[in-house]
């Protein structure tokens, strides 16, 4: 019988086995780990060189960003200076920058003479062509129906040009006097202030910018008319990311501003900005301009939308000037009809009167 490395207990070498039970257990285990630890020490190499050639690169990328100027990373992008503007954009964007940058001009004034607040001396427009970029310069998650994003803090914006679409409410001169009025509102907040509801910043933003004058808004009249239009409670912490529920929030927000300048005054919108600056407090400011809180103001909204009429004009709204014509068409066609029966009614009555007559005039 064939001898084991530890012997067999059960044959007849189980004396020999018995003999070298301690020593040779010793040996042979010692034997064994070695050959592990030769097999081992063989095959690591090979281990560490796949895995270290990745775990040497990221490091050494870490370093190499950590490394880099705060100029480099707006390398290639050239720069357009203008009084109070300072665009950084590529070099194909040049017309963008221009029309960025005298908007802005614009707006500064605009600003002081609606809002009586002013905006920062020096702004800063950085005109990117990737979310990625866009990501990167904001410094936070952001919605992918992102359009532009003010970063107070500094003083700056950020426009992603690949969503910018001309003479709609998605043009450029509208998103840099939208952005505006945030980095202006953001001049007012100071440590120890309460900050401004979402729904009144975005409000007055949208509302500056005139991109409702561009464009109607049909998801507000759908949600008017079936009742489930957002609270202005869920609105003022921040906004909802669903790209349809995010529409309608910006569309609400700007009309209750917009009945706040209907229904108080135009002077309404700059006595409650200087009211918050004075009192540190959003709802002690509303309650101060315009004489109820924010829980009233909504109310008030709410009871001044027609549910019967948003509903009509969202209908009408959906028509085209073809599907226009075509119910027209219908129309005449049922009204022709109409007419049609009644003649022949009349026509046929008048048959009858004449053949009745004919037969009381016989013998």
């Amino acid at each position: 019988m064939p001898r084991s490395a530890f012997g067999n207990a059960h044959g007849p070498d189980a004396p020999v086995a018995r003999h070298l039970s301690w020593s040779g257990l010793k040996r042979c285990l010692g034997a064994r780990f070695a050959r592990g630890n030769v097999a081992e020490s063989r095959s690591r190499p090979r281990v560490i060189k796949k895995v270290s050639v990745p775990l040497l690169i990221v490091p050494l990328l870490v370093a190499v960003a950590l490394a880099r100027g705060p100029g480099d990373e707006f390398a290639g992008f050239e720069t357009l200076r203008t009084e109070h503007t300072l665009a950084y954009h590529l070099p194909g964007d040049r017309g963008f920058a221009k029309a960025a940058t005298s908007a802005v001009e614009r707006a500064r004034e605009e600003i002081r003479q609606q809002l009586e607040i002013n905006p920062p001396l020096t702004i800063k427009i950085y005109l990117v062509r990737t979310r990625w970029r866009l990501l990167q310069l904001a410094r936070s998650s952001l919605p992918p129906w992102v359009l532009a994003v003010a970063i107070p803090g500094n003083q700056s914006m950020v426009v992603d040009l690949s969503k910018v679409v001309p003479l709609t409410p998605n043009d450029i001169a509208l998103a840099v006097r939208h952005e505006l009025v945030h980095l202006s509102l953001g001049e007012l907040k100071r440590e120890g202030m309460t900050g401004i509801p979402k729904w009144f910043e975005e409000g007055v933003a949208v509302w500056f910018s005139g991109c409702r004058h561009l464009v109607y808004a049909p998801d507000l009249d759908m949600a008017i008319a079936q009742n489930v239009t957002i609270p202005l409670a869920s609105l003022s912490d921040s906004f909802p990311t669903n790209p349809f529920l995010a529409r309608l929030a910006y569309d609400q927000s700007e009309s209750v501003v917009n009945f706040i300048t209907q229904r108080y005054s135009a002077q309404s919108l700059p006595l409650i900005i200087s009211r918050y600056e004075e009192l540190g407090d959003f709802q002690s400011a509303l309650k101060s301009a315009i004489g109820v809180s924010a829980e009233e103001l909504d109310s008030q909204w709410q009871s001044s939308q027609s549910r019967w009429w948003s509903g009509v004009r969202w209908v009408l709204r959906r028509f085209s000037l073809f599907s226009f014509l075509a119910v027209l068409c219908v129309i005449a066609f049922l009204l022709v009809r109409r007419r049609g029966r009644k003649k022949k009614l009349k026509w046929e009555k008048e048959e009858w009167l004449e053949q009745l007559d004919n037969c009381g005039s016989q013998p």
